[in-house]
């Protein structure tokens, strides 16, 4: 995403279009690939990744996913998070990440990119989720820093998003010295064991999404 490869004025200048633009070319391209293979287009998304690529199901008609797998999606930020509202006039300040050093995309997070997610939630939420009630697996811990997964499951149950499935995780396993809950990203930051579960109900939607193609 737009700033996400350390360029910080990017980042400054984000915005939600800012982000869909850099999604639907993501997609556009994915999108040759899987026809000239013969293949379903899925969206992988993680946190932030989650949230555009399902409004970008909104920004564009033609966007198409057979399935969805959502590593901690962002679609319910805690509320202390939300508490980055009261900087909106200072859309160019930039706020220290906590995520460890291995993780960051950059060493802080824009208040415009928070103001970006929070316009793609908003965006959502307006239109009722119309387009993201397909065969969907999440994966949250309950513990996530950043995202409820109380507030996650309301959702999914509010919204009628009866094809999704949450799966709760945990990162007891970990062999890292310090991670995030939030980091459902790999075998060192929840445990080898957790992430073999992570991999097969992922594979099992997978083979869904691809026998429903065929």
């Amino acid at each position: 995403f737009t700033g996400h490869d350390g360029d910080l004025a990017a980042l400054r200048a984000a915005r939600r279009e800012s982000f869909l633009a850099d999604a639907a070319r993501g997609y556009d391209d994915a999108s040759r690939r899987a026809v000239e293979r013969g293949v379903p287009v899925l969206l992988a998304g993680f946190s932030l990744g989650a949230v555009v690529g399902n409004d970008l199901l909104l920004a564009r008609d033609d966007v198409r996913f057979a399935a969805m797998v959502l590593f901690a999606p962002a679609f319910t930020p805690r509320a202390y998070t939300h508490a980055v509202r009261l900087l909106s006039p200072a859309p160019r300040l930039l706020i220290r990440s906590a995520s460890p050093a291995p993780f960051r995309a950059n060493d802080a997070t824009s208040v415009s990119a928070y103001r970006a997610l929070f316009d793609s939630i908003a965006a959502l939420r307006a239109q009722g989720y119309a387009r993201s009630n397909l065969p969907c697996v999440v994966f949250i811990d309950p513990r996530d820093e950043l995202v409820s997964a109380r507030a996650l499951r309301r959702l999914v149950s509010d919204r009628q998003l009866d094809q999704w499935t949450l799966v709760e995780v945990s990162n007891a396993g970990t062999t890292l010295e310090r991670t995030l809950h939030h980091l459902i990203v790999g075998p060192e930051e929840v445990g080898a064991a957790e992430w073999s579960r992570i991999k097969a109900t992922v594979e099992l939607l997978l083979d869904k999404a691809l026998s429903r193609a065929t």
